[in-house]
């Protein structure tokens, strides 16, 4: 928000105090977001191979198996919740393309950009989707977008606000755009998300929704996303329309694909599952506290 930083978040992050969005201190040198050489540079091929393994995070060849039957089914759900196709799709930052090649086959025109030259050639070769290789700042696109996404993007820029204004400005009157970013709540040095390597700026809601004012949105959401960690925002310059159960699949004359009925079934399921998982988790550790507190009260009195 061009606030003053003030209160240090461990030794690489402070807080702004207009906003409260946490900000990494000492920024990046600008060559830090470009990709010139693919086997030296940060954002090049050893980001998607030896640094996420490093991190104990799946490389590439992984991401792609897990995303398709995680990430990218959420995403679709929520996608469907404010457009439907036809029309042109745009994903920046869309790494391996599995998300771009479902908007394809739901019916949409869509494309992906990404810095790396090997990740453009491997989204190519792995999904057959068209990809754009740059900062969406230097990309010659002819505005009209329906819905242009950026997932797990807006942490990483130098200028999120001047991404979000061409974003906007690439948006047909009634476009929307689908955000998800990690949600600061005030956590301590220890959280996750301060990656001083790649995280630059870590959103409060209410930063969020400063920036996307900033930038022209008329209509902002925010909710949680599939992760605790992070929130999901959609934004439009028109006015926001949502749509849930049977809207979803049926709009008007378009009918959701019966593999995309399946698809989105099987993401319900796995998330069902996984809130059943984490009630039974709290459960067990709720009854693990009670016993050892009974414990120690059986030894007091035994004492």
């Amino acid at each position: 928000c061009g606030g003053e930083l003030g209160e240090e978040i461990g030794r690489h992050y402070r807080c702004c105090n207009e906003c409260g969005a946490a900000v990494l201190a000492v920024l990046p040198a600008p060559d830090h977001f470009e990709v010139s050489d693919d086997e030296r540079d940060f954002y090049g091929k050893r980001y998607w191979t030896e640094y996420s393994r490093a991190r104990d995070l799946p490389d590439i060849g992984e991401r792609v198996r897990s995303d398709l039957s995680e990430r990218c089914l959420f995403w679709l759900e929520r996608l469907l919740e404010v457009v439907q196709p036809p029309g042109r799709a745009l994903e920046i930052g869309c790494a391996h393309g599995a998300f771009v090649r479902l908007m394809q086959d739901l019916g949409f025109d869509a494309v992906g950009t990404e810095l790396s030259g090997w990740v453009v050639e491997f989204a190519k070769r792995t999904f057959d989707v068209p990809m754009l290789r740059g900062r969406l700042e230097t990309l010659d696109l002819e505005p009209g977008f329906k819905c242009i996404a950026a997932f797990d993007v807006l942490e990483h820029l130098n200028d999120p606000l001047e991404t979000v204004r061409r974003c906007g400005d690439l948006l047909a009157p009634d476009g929307v755009l689908l955000l998800q970013t990690p949600c600061y709540r005030g956590e301590g040095p220890d959280w996750s998300m301060f990656q001083e390597d790649e995280h630059i700026h870590l959103f409060t809601e209410a930063s969020i929704r400063l920036l996307l004012a900033r930038a022209g949105f008329r209509e902002v959401l925010v909710r949680p996303s599939l992760f605790p960690y992070d929130m999901w925002v959609v934004a439009t310059r028109g006015q926001l329309h949502m749509r849930t159960g049977d809207e979803v699949e049926t709009v008007g004359g378009w009918r959701l694909p019966v593999a995309f009925r399946s698809l989105l079934d099987l993401s319900r399921q796995i998330r069902g599952t996984r809130e059943d998982r984490a009630i039974a988790e709290a459960d067990r550790g709720a009854r693990l506290g009670v016993i050892e507190v009974q414990g120690r009260r059986l030894g007091e009195v035994e004492g």
